[in-house]
């Protein structure tokens, strides 16, 4: 019954973030008393981070990567983290930042055998390889894995692809992840 309240809670959160593009009210209900008996302290830290990542408020997300990363959150928290922390500093082309996250994402995977873990940090390399160096060999890898998604995850793999190419080509291949989006967190984009 808990684990279900968390989950829908969570959901809750990230519709009125990233649905509703609502961060006031995001940090608004991240003030509700009630959530400290349904997650620890780091974990309503990360919730805090997401907000201040989708704010673009460095100064906050610096503060708040550094107080997450003394307080050694639990291992899922932190995997969560790094992921958001490389996704920010990569879209912020901030190689230093994002290598510190990669490295980090790397340490947390290094033993994880389940195959959903080991595709995480893959995803994470990628992300890396798109949006630090801009290593367009990795385009045809991402051609066949959006040949293999639907829906909002094969929207998100043709923008990575667009990113890499040249504007023509980047206006079709966003042309073609535009309805794969709708009504997803990645619509705005």
């Amino acid at each position: 019954q808990l684990d279900r309240l968390r989950k829908h809670t969570v959901s809750s959160l990230q519709e009125v973030l990233y649905i509703s593009e609502n961060p006031g009210l995001y940090f608004q209900l991240l003030e509700n008393p009630h959530l400290k008996f349904l997650f620890t302290s780091t974990a309503l830290m990360k919730f805090q981070l997401d907000g201040f990542i989708y704010e673009d408020d460095m100064p906050k997300v610096v503060e708040l990567e550094n107080q997450l990363r003394n307080a050694h959150p639990a291992k899922g928290d932190r995997m969560e983290m790094e992921t958001a922390l490389l996704s920010y500093w990569c879209r912020k082309n901030n190689r230093s930042e994002a290598e510190k996250a990669l490295a980090q994402i790397d340490l947390l995977y290094a033993n994880v055998r389940k195959p959903v873990n080991q595709e995480i940090q893959k995803d994470a390399h990628r992300i890396y390889r798109i949006y630090i160096e801009h290593d367009l060999t990795i385009v045809p890898e991402l051609k066949e894995l959006a040949a293999q998604q639907e829906g909002g995850q094969k929207a998100v793999t043709l923008f990575r692809i667009a990113k890499l190419q040249d504007q023509a080509e980047a206006l079709d291949t966003l042309r073609l992840a535009l309805p794969l989006s709708r009504g997803t967190a990645y619509e705005p984009i």
